[in-house]
């Protein structure tokens, strides 16, 4: 059992060395589009996003795929905050959602979410987190500003982003992405099928040699049916090449003999004996 735990798991990571072609903070929809929100991440030494809600005093400060470069937030534990609010005149403020590196599709919209944040002051059982949707649009200033949608009961924070960053940066064609998918789905269940039975057979069944590929018998029995297959037509198309080429040789004596064909007896005779005469 140990044995066969350990293959299930090389099987998984392998499967997983395989189809991962995604760096953090990218994702890709269901046609293959590659989309990159790190042009939106701050790194050390920059300003977070900072913004306000017009409607109330609040302050907002964010960062994407990244924790908050800003640590002065009155929290005990800055670390991993990835969204953050207070009041304006407030030094102290909450944390609303550690950061998380995945963006995902839902529907037809890019989104990052943030969850684990501090308590809701309403339920204490549940934690704050924060949703943020983007929105493809070249025709807003630098990276465009996020702005708040919605805050029920002061516990999801829901945030929507015009932003270039948010337009695919490589799109597929219009099929590629899924064939894509389709091929390297079959590529991996061959190599996982391939690798998991060869080590089963292997170390479980202490099996040696070609015993060691997984159905062994029934894959050599069809090495030999495609054998023999190959055999017979490729037997069939040879025949049929030399048959054509006789038919060809034959029609081909058959016009130098018949070069006299169309004329009359008496016209016939008459080239004949003038090659006799000559």
């Amino acid at each position: 059992m140990r044995t066969i735990a350990w293959i299930s798991s090389f099987i998984a990571v392998a499967c997983s060395v395989l189809a991962q072609d995604l760096d953090p903070c990218q994702t890709r929809d269901s046609k293959g589009n590659l989309y990159d929100l790190s042009p939106l991440k701050k790194s050390q030494g920059e300003m977070d996003w900072t913004f306000y809600d017009p409607d109330s005093s609040l302050e907002y400060r964010l960062n994407i795929c990244d924790e908050l470069q800003d640590k002065s937030t009155g929290l005990m534990r800055p670390e991993r905050v990835g969204a953050f609010t207070k009041e304006k005149s407030e030094s102290k403020g909450y944390n609303i959602g550690e950061y998380s590196n995945t963006p995902f599709i839902r529907g037809d919209k890019l989104m990052i979410e943030y969850t684990n944040g501090q308590q809701c002051p309403r339920d204490g059982d549940v934690r704050r987190s924060t949703l943020v949707s983007f929105i493809c649009d070249r025709g807003v200033t630098d990276m465009g500003t996020p702005i708040l949608i919605a805050q029920p009961r002061d516990c999801y924070y829901w945030f929507e982003w015009r932003t270039p960053a948010a337009c695919p940066v490589r799109q597929a064609t219009q099929s590629g992405g899924v064939w894509t998918t389709i091929w390297t789905i079959i590529w991996v269940g061959v190599f996982g099928y391939l690798i998991g039975g060869i080590l089963y057979n292997r170390f479980a069944k202490k099996a040696t040699g070609m015993q060691q590929i997984p159905h062994y018998d029934f894959w050599y029995l069809v090495y030999d049916w495609v054998k023999d297959m190959t055999l017979i037509l490729g037997g069939y198309i040879f025949g049929f090449l030399q048959s054509a080429r006789s038919r060809t040789s034959l029609r081909g004596n058959s016009s130098s003999n018949q070069q006299y064909h169309g004329l009359g007896n008496d016209e016939e005779h008459a080239f004949i004996d003038d090659d006799d005469e000559e």
